[in-house]
């Protein structure tokens, strides 16, 4: 039986190096060495005089050092004896198989290093780092030693283990020893391996591919396969990157000719190796990607099918990325899952082969139908959605919200058809626009209509066709609106330029500061969605007046006016930043202490005894239906027109379900509008719309105003000298956003418009003074958004509150 080089042999007797320390994780064996050709270096051992000095200076040390130095101290001497007995342990398992002796020192070893470790040597100081050393300094044939003493057979081993006692630490010393040899297989394989399999791979990546010059080392792979064991290469592999397993698989499928019957044979050989390798990466990484869609497949759920196809669509991307590929029984799995899957999202009756259309795409929530149309990973596995379908079906579900940005587009047209448009009127209809396709865009990206990640591109494709629809549905007066206000295409690149400021500015402060106000992101995104639509809404007016005049028109060089020292001002009351042109930098208003002092009110708990359940009738698509709601909610939604309500989410079974309400809606047709608005809010809440009913009312709207009014003097909404104008509950507008998530939870977003007249006001010093305002065009708006429990009865402010205002004074009133 081979051993280590010079064990036994008198040449071991005859050191070399006297007087030397241990190196800095032990010998191996305890033995000497002298140099001879392919032997390992050996450290030797201390003599006695070296021995008691050592004793003598850690007596010192232990004295002399703090505790941190003694502690330190201490995993350093645990490594160096951790270190010492698993080099020990290496050269006694080079023994001869069958020595008796040999076997008691073996065990004895491993039996205190398995009590040690509790059977893994990572856990001890030193432990792993020491045995991977080791092994990396021995030679191919002292590793070959080791492979044929005890590790070499299971009788071997049986015999050393069974010499312990009791049961459970015989299970730590086969734990031990497993480590052992699995390090020690993974060392010779990459010793023996290495070469020929960097030469495969240097020659697959040949282009034109020499299937002759291969075949040599794929022979000599062979032969060392056949020495060695087979698993050696699965060992092997082990050690690899993705990006090494996939280059060589990707060369294997390449199918290399020319090659002998054994070069064929090891290519296959090889090839079923990386794939055994990968799907073991695979499996580890990602264990639960199959069983989740088989599990949500077997409950029927929609909602779950579409989260597991899309989770399975990512992993099979970091797959392809990974590894060029998923593993031949992961693709198997993904195939048969994606079949499954198809048949239950599929409607039947309409859809029963095929590609998903938009009957089966119509039973799916917004969530689920956008998810799908992302896992263009699937459809190599089978996964079809019709494509125009799904665009269609999209685009239909915000037809609505669509139809109100338009609208408001249109309202910013009218107004620069104006002979002298008036600023402080576009600035809030900018503003308001910006809102609209803020809400438009997130729905958009929500149903997947932009795939990934809607990018700039996107969304700037978005907004030009919103300019394009929002003229087109001025019919017959287009072109005169058109020309009329595209006599201001100067003012338009002024405001896209003073917006342009403003959004630098605060992008600016955004990148020097560590911890930025949470609401100015809101901010942030809004100034740069204003500016990118002022840019579509003028590219659509050069469209129309360079069709009106049969050319393409030269608008490259538009000398922007800029818009009136004031316009910062507007700018500062409808998205709450102040811009300092001279610093050229932009700094929000609302602080997170603003938020802070306002979240209290808006969270106050709503007594149920305080609002009783009231049966309401509603018209509902024709038919009256009766609903039991809060009290409040029935006073405040049905008996005054100044309520208002959207829902959006889906019922029990899965289904869409959607309402959003109108800009403008008569008096006499709010009854209509509450009446579906209330019936989609029972189809998709079920019994937490009763509770939800007891929320959405004035008393929301009460908190909202003493959150504001409890800010004092730091309140948000001010005059230029720098007063404070408390708002007053006198009128004005309440509507409420509701949307269900996909944990069943809500998200609801408030928003209170109040006009303003005569109110009170805190100067500077603090001191109460009235302001009269003119009412018809004054106005202060608070938002806030409340995540909301899938129960209904616990909410909390989950975003930071956005506020509005614009003021026109008047002289003060005669009392």
């Amino acid at each position: 039986m081979p051993a280590i080089q010079n064990l036994a042999r008198s040449a071991v007797q005859d050191p070399q190096r006297q007087l030397l320390d241990d190196g800095p994780l032990g010998r191996v064996g305890n033995l000497r060495f002298k140099a001879e050709p392919g032997a390992t270096p050996r450290a030797p051992g201390p003599n006695f005089s070296q021995r008691v000095g050592q004793l003598l200076s850690k007596i010192a040390f232990h004295v002399s050092a703090s505790p941190e130095l003694r502690a330190q101290q201490r995993v350093l001497d645990q490594t160096r004896d951790n270190s010492r007995r698993i080099g020990n342990l290496l050269g006694h398992l080079t023994a001869p198989s069958g020595d008796p002796k040999a076997r008691s020192r073996i065990a004895a070893d491993l039996a205190r290093l398995g009590a040690l470790s509790g059977g893994d040597l990572s856990r001890l100081p030193g432990g792993k780092e020491s045995l991977n050393t080791y092994l990396r300094e021995l030679s191919v044939m002292d590793l070959s030693a080791l492979r044929g003493g005890v590790l070499g057979t299971a009788k071997d081993r049986e015999a050393v283990i069974g010499q312990m006692a009791p049961p459970r630490l015989r299970e730590q010393a086969a734990q031990v020893l497993d480590q052992i040899d699995g390090a020690m297989k993974a060392e010779l394989a990459g010793r023996v391996l290495q070469e020929p399999l960097a030469q495969i791979r240097s020659l697959l990546a040949a282009s034109p591919l020499d299937g002759q010059a291969l075949d040599e080392p794929l022979v000599r792979l062979s032969s060392h396969l056949s020495m060695l064991g087979h698993d050696t290469l699965d060992v092997h592999l082990q050690s690899w990157s993705n990006n090494d397993l996939r280059s060589l698989q990707g060369g294997l499928h390449a199918g290399p000719a020319g090659l002998s019957r054994q070069g064929a044979a090891t290519v296959d050989h090889l090839s079923k190796a990386l794939d055994k390798e990968i799907q073991a990466r695979v499996d580890r990484k990602w264990p639960a990607l199959i069983p989740d869609l088989a599990a949500a497949i077997g409950q029927g759920d929609r909602v779950a099918i579409g989260k597991a196809l899309l989770h399975l669509s990512w992993g099979v991307d970091q797959m392809n990325c990974g590894f060029g590929a998923p593993p031949a029984a992961t693709a198997r799995a993904v195939r048969e899952q994606v079949a499954l899957a198809m048949d239950a999202l599929r409607d039947p009756g309409s859809n029963p082969a095929g590609p998903l259309t938009r009957g089966s795409l119509a039973r799916l929530d917004d969530v689920t139908l956008g998810r799908l149309r992302l896992c263009g990973e699937l459809s190599a596995f089978g996964l079809r959605l019709d494509r125009e379908d799904a665009r269609a079906e999209g685009l239909a579900r915000v037809q609505a919200l669509s139809q109100q940005v338009a609208e408001s587009v249109g309202d910013v047209l009218m107004t620069l058809a104006a002979d002298s448009p008036d600023v402080q009127v576009l600035v809030q209809q900018l503003r308001d626009l910006a809102e609209l396709e803020f809400r438009y865009e997130q729905h958009l990206t929500r149903l997947g209509h932009y795939g990934g990640r809607a990018g700039a591109d996107d969304l700037g494709r978005t907004a030009r066709q919103t300019v394009r629809q929002a003229l087109d549905s001025l019919g017959d007066i287009r072109d005169e609106i058109g020309q009329r206000a595209g006599r201001h295409l100067r003012l338009l690149r002024g405001l896209e330029e003073g917006f342009g400021n403003a959004f630098a500015g605060l992008g600016a402060v955004l990148a020097e500061l560590r911890d930025c106000p949470s609401g100015a992101m809101a901010a942030f995104k809004r100034l740069s969605l204003t500016q990118q639509l002022l840019g579509s809404i003028r590219h659509g007016l050069q469209e129309t007046l360079a069709r009106q005049a049969g050319s393409t028109g030269d608008f490259d060089h538009i000398e922007p006016i800029m818009p009136p020292d004031s316009f910062y001002t507007m700018v500062t009351e409808q998205y709450g930043v102040r811009y300092d042109p001279a610093a050229h930098r932009t700094m929000p208003v609302l602080t997170d202490a603003m938020g802070a002092s306002m979240a209290p009110h808006v969270e106050e708990p709503v007594d149920p005894g305080l609002h009783p359940t009231y049966m309401v009738t509603l018209p509902v698509h024709g038919t009256h239906m009766t609903f039991p709601v809060g009290k409040a909610f029935f006073h405040d939604s049905v008996e005054r027109v100044t309520f208002s309500l959207s829902v959006r989410g889906s019922d029990a079974s899965g289904a869409p379900v959607r309402t959003t309400w109108p800009r403008t809606v008569a008096a006499d047709q709010h009854a209509a509008h509450m009446g579906e608005a209330v019936d989609a809010l029972f189809a998709v809440a079920g019994p937490a719309a009763e509770p939800l009913t007891r929320l959405m009312n004035q008393q929301l709207g009460g908190g909202i105003l003493n959150g504001v009014l409890s800010m004092g003097k730091d309140g948000p909404f001010r005059l230029e000298d720098g007063t404070t104008v408390l708002p007053g509950a006198h009128g004005g507008s309440f509507h409420c956003d509701l949307e269900k998530e996909e944990d069943g939870s809500f998200r609801v977003v408030a928003t209170m418009k109040l006009p303003l007249d005569t109110v009170p006001a805190l100067d500077r010093d603090g001191n109460t003074v009235l302001v009269s305002m003119d009412r018809s065009a004054s106005w202060a708006l608070a938002q806030v958004t409340l995540d909301v429990s899938s129960d209904g009865l616990r909410f909390r402010m989950s975003e930071p509150p956005q506020f509005r205002h614009h003021f026109e004074r008047t002289p003060p009133k005669d009392v």
